[in-house]
């Protein structure tokens, strides 16, 4: 390749004329730049020699235009943003409708073999009690103690068959995230307040039904008040019931549900849990009831809220059955209505503390935990898309018009 040759100023052997004065002269600019390359032998890097201006030279102005260059064209065109693939194709072959009408499917199935599980463990126990002379419709005792039994082995079986058979994550399904006991008492008391007053809308449903011929079914058989009887529901029905239930309907149903959208789970598992009820008017409380359980369990990540909420409510509801137990007859009503409105009042101040001192430990980014999360649209047209979902709702239907006669 060929080099630049490598001119000095002065040429060697001449000195240029001192300016006036004795000083020296200094280009304007500092040292002359090196455009060239050194020659052979010479040092490849280091600062160029110092050199004289002669007399009179002046820098040429700077270049006109900006101090900077302008920026090089972009090698490529800047990305244009293109819709997701489930948007296109329309709502029929929209996959995540299809994922989450899929899950509800699931566990619309697992809800439905439990029905099925408490019939058919019903028919064999009632069966061996009827061998060994038990009755049943005349024993209390023994029908609290087969429906204490059936408890684990219909409402929680189908759902932990669920977790094994499809090796799922259990962390991911059954959390207990700390939350800190003054913020969860705050929640168990504001949540048990929101399900008491859901009993009203239930009472008047119940009432307007009763024009019709509907008569409510009972939770428990006609029979004396003891002690033995009130102990072995109230661990039946305010213990072993919010465990299971809370397992099956939160820690499983809703966290499945939860995977296609956080809103699409509360309501979707509040219905869901409703349907199981059976009857019309515990369904409505039911509702209502598993709204409340699913939004704090979306913003606790803690199981262990619902259950509380869960068995307190179950509770009140078993000590009201055995007031004549605790006081005279004629203040029961009184008692009664005080169980109720004293968890009221203390729930809605609850909810105002929570509302005004303790709005920043619910953060929004626990809320969702999918980047495409169903809106409402979506979640009704996957809700609807599970024919297994419209079982359950049959089930109820056939049921509630069964307490018409």
């Amino acid at each position: 390749m060929d080099q630049y040759p490598y001119n000095s100023w002065p040429p060697q052997g001449s000195q240029p004329p001192a300016p006036p004065g004795g000083q020296q002269a200094q280009p304007p600019y500092g040292p002359a730049p090196f455009y060239g390359q050194p020659p052979y032998g010479a040092a490849p890097y280091g600062p160029a020699p110092a050199q004289q201006a002669p007399a009179g030279w002046q820098a040429p102005p700077p270049p006109a235009g900006p101090a900077y260059p302008q920026p090089c064209p972009q090698p490529y065109p800047a990305p244009v943003y293109q819709a997701p693939p489930y948007a296109l194709g329309g709502p029929r072959r929209d996959p995540l409708v299809k994922g989450a009408s899929r899950t509800m499917n699931r566990m619309c199935l697992c809800v439905i073999a439990q029905t099925a599980a408490s019939f058919l463990w019903s028919l064999l126990f009632s069966a061996l009690m009827t061998l060994g002379g038990v009755d049943l419709y005349a024993d209390n005792m023994a029908y609290l103690w087969l429906s204490a039994a059936l408890v684990p082995l219909s409402t929680a079986l189908p759902f932990a068959l669920y977790l094994l058979v499809g090796k799922k994550d259990l962390p991911q399904y059954l959390r207990f995230e700390k939350v800190g006991f003054l913020t969860g008492l705050l929640c168990v008391v504001g949540g048990l307040a929101i399900c008491i007053l859901g009993n009203y809308p239930a009472f008047f449903l119940q009432d307007l039904l009763g024009f019709f011929g509907y008569q409510p079914s009972s939770s428990v058989l006609g029979g004396e008040s003891t002690w033995a009887s009130l102990a072995l529901e109230f661990c039946s029905t305010a213990v072993l019931v919010p465990v299971m239930e809370e397992f099956a309907f939160r820690g499983v149903l809703f966290s499945a549900l939860r995977k296609h959208g956080t809103g699409f789970a509360v309501v979707g598992s509040a219905l869901v849990f409703a349907f199981v009820h059976l009857d019309a008017s515990s369904v409505l409380f039911a509702f209502i009831a598993g709204l409340v359980f699913g939004f704090l369990y979306a913003r606790t990540n803690n199981l262990w809220v619902t259950i509380a909420i869960h068995g307190l409510n179950n509770g009140i509801a078993v000590v009201s059955g055995y007031l004549d137990l605790f006081v005279p007859a004629g203040l029961a009503d009184l008692v009664s209505s005080l169980l109720l409105l004293v968890p009221i009042a203390l729930g809605l101040a609850a909810l105002v503390v929570l509302w005004v001192f303790r709005r920043k430990l619910f953060p929004k980014s626990v809320w969702q935990e999918t980047p495409y999360p169903l809106e409402a649209g979506r979640a009704a047209r996957a809700t609807v898309r599970a024919p297994l979902f419209w079982v359950t709702a049959a089930m109820m239907l056939v049921y509630t018009a069964a307490l018409f006669f």
